[in-house]
């Protein structure tokens, strides 16, 4: 968002960000527009609790605070980014009612399903269609029956209110997989574009070469399967793993690496110290036990010329070329892990191979210059929408 808004820009465009009010937020000038702080990281009860809740279903503050920053900025457009909690869709009333175009990128699952990440398991429950009851007992939400019950209840009454169908003109996912979960559930085809995301890969020629770690970057919780490459890791003692990131399960993911001299925690790394890892990694692995909507970690190892393996999940096989740019294993399967990985190690010319191919797919398919034609044509579509023009 922070890229797309530069880029705009340096086009000589005017862009007014518009988010709830964070002690972390950037200085804007239009910080005076935002909805106040509500938390939102951890279960609270109290007058916070019941602050958050009521923002969850519907903020009169947000809609009040949108409706003054239209009236005072005049936008052409309004793209938004996850409303959800700290906004609520109550803003999409208000760019409805004064007619603004407007384009969402969808990031997870959240607009079918009440649970942000869908499971890889066969078994995972349809919490769209579950009572309340039933969502609330299932704990699928933070772990606990509240979250998991208030979620459910917002999740239905959106649903209910048809806020999203009726005032998003069109609906941007990154995948072809988060598009058909999106018509599956309701949505139309014609609202409903796919634009994968961009990576700016423009830099120096990657160096094809590397010092014989694999890689993990991202945030250290459960559905990003940490453990799995840990448990991989240990049965790999020749082999050294780097694990980048922080998160919720940080501490159980260190005591499950504890006393392997194979793997080492960086803890959050970021500009030039990331830059490196990436550059000399022998493959990057993203072994998430979740259905993934697209992945940015991919395309920033892609950037680098490096070999990618990750699980078979969600939107994952539309960015790994199986066998070409990396490998594609099942979630879960450690021994595939495992093979993928020594694959990669013990024969070079498989590895160059891929690492070459995989710094021509991100150039060829993934550059920022393609997403952001794309986007543009999608502000022009939305536009025109608005104006009765019909595609």
């Amino acid at each position: 968002m922070l890229d797309t808004i530069k880029w705009l820009e340096g086009m000589g465009n005017d862009v007014a960000p518009f988010a709830m009010e964070h002690r972390e937020n950037l200085p804007s000038q239009f910080a005076g527009f935002f909805p106040s702080f509500v938390q939102t990281e951890k279960v609270s009860f109290g007058m916070a609790g019941l602050k958050t809740l009521g923002r969850m279903f519907y903020s009169f503050e947000a809609k009040r605070k949108m409706n003054l920053l239209i009236e005072a900025f005049r936008p052409d457009v309004c793209h938004l980014h996850n409303i959800y909690t700290q906004l609520s869709p109550s803003i999409i009333d208000a760019l409805r009612d004064h007619k603004i175009p407007t384009v969402t990128t969808i990031h997870d699952h959240s607009l079918v399903s009440p649970a942000y990440n869908v499971t890889v398991r066969a078994d995972t429950p349809d919490y769209a269609n579950m009572s309340l009851w039933q969502a609330a007992k299932s704990h699928f939400h933070k772990d606990s029956w509240v979250a998991s019950l208030a979620q459910k209840a917002v999740f239905d009454f959106h649903k209910w209110l048809r806020v999203y169908k009726r005032g998003v003109d069109i609906f941007i996912t990154p995948t072809n997989y988060l598009k058909g979960k999106m018509i599956s559930a309701g949505f139309s085809d014609k609202q409903v574009i796919v634009l994968p995301y961009g990576i700016d890969a423009t830099g120096p020629v990657p160096v094809f070469d590397h010092k014989n770690y694999v890689l993990f970057v991202g945030r250290l919780s459960l559905e990003k399967g940490v453990h799995v490459l840990i448990e991989a890791a240990a049965k790999m003692p020749h082999v050294n793993f780097v694990i980048v990131g922080t998160g919720p399960e940080e501490t159980l993911l260190h005591q499950l690496a504890d006393g392997r001299a194979n793997i080492a925690f960086t803890g959050f790394q970021t500009g030039d110290a990331l830059a490196k890892l990436y550059a000399e990694a022998m493959c990057v692995v993203v072994p998430s036990v979740v259905h993934e909507t697209f992945s940015l970690t991919i395309l920033e190892a892609m950037k680098y010329g490096r070999p990618v393996i990750a699980s078979r999940a969600g939107g994952i096989a539309e960015v790994v070329a199986d066998r070409t740019t990396g490998y594609l294993v099942d979630a879960f399967d450690v021994p595939g892990l495992i093979e993928s990985i020594e694959r990669l190690a013990n024969n070079e010319h498989t590895w160059l191979s891929m690492a070459h191919a995989s710094f021509q797919r991100v150039k060829k398919d993934f550059s920022l210059e393609k997403h952001h034609v794309g986007l543009l044509d999608i502000y022009r579509r939305a536009r025109d929408m608005k104006s009765g023009i019909d595609f």
